[in-house]
């Protein structure tokens, strides 16, 4: 029984050291890069964005196969103002792991902030051909065409995305809202056409 509490005890202690200081932890691993990811995730989930950006720089520089390495700097220096380098890494990340939707998706986020609307329609449809179940996708997108007042395209991406997503509210109710609003449209539309007809008659 002793023995099971003492080890206990240095088990927690171990946890407790591993979360005040990662990089302790990461000279004991075997798998450098592998540690260093888990650096930069924990760090992260702790709203520590430089030194999680120092943990996804050094897997950058040594040319890691982790995507999440390169999407996740791309977001940190795109927040800390350095907005050219975050948008390159975004694209280095999409078009050198095409098949993960997480780095289209961080492309398109930070394309959609430029206002580069085309690119980050692209690189969310991109996301949606990786994972068609991302509700939120369909709603950023249709928020694209808003903006651009194509309500065509935007109810039919509302559609396809409540399609796929029928648990989705928030998503359910701007379909349903902005489906609302072009039956009103098409009504008025008609019935001014109607009225035209009805004085040349």
């Amino acid at each position: 029984l002793e023995a099971v509490t003492h080890f206990t005890e240095q088990q927690g202690k171990f946890y407790i050291q591993a979360q005040q200081k990662p990089e302790s932890v990461i000279q004991s691993q075997e798998h450098y890069q592998d540690a260093l990811l888990l650096e930069g995730n924990l760090y992260a989930d702790r709203n520590e964005p430089e030194k999680a950006a120092m943990a996804y720089q050094q897997l950058v520089a040594l040319q890691t196969e982790s995507p999440q390495a390169y999407y996740q700097l791309s977001v940190l220096l795109y927040a800390r103002g350095q907005t050219k380098e975050g948008l390159e890494l975004a694209q280095r990340a999409a078009a050198t792991y095409p098949d993960n939707p997480d780095a289209h998706w961080a492309l398109g986020l930070l394309s959609a902030r430029e206002g580069e609307a085309e690119r980050a329609i692209a690189a969310f449809q991109q996301t949606l051909c990786g994972d068609p179940s991302r509700a939120e996708v369909y709603y950023r997108i249709a928020q694209l065409y808003l903006r651009q007042n194509n309500f065509i395209d935007a109810e039919r991406v509302l559609r396809l995305g409540f399609t796929n997503n029928p648990a989705a509210r928030k998503l359910a109710i701007f379909y349903d809202t902005l489906r609302f609003m072009l039956d009103a449209r098409e009504q008025a539309a008609m019935q001014n056409i109607y009225k035209q007809l009805t004085q040349e008659t």
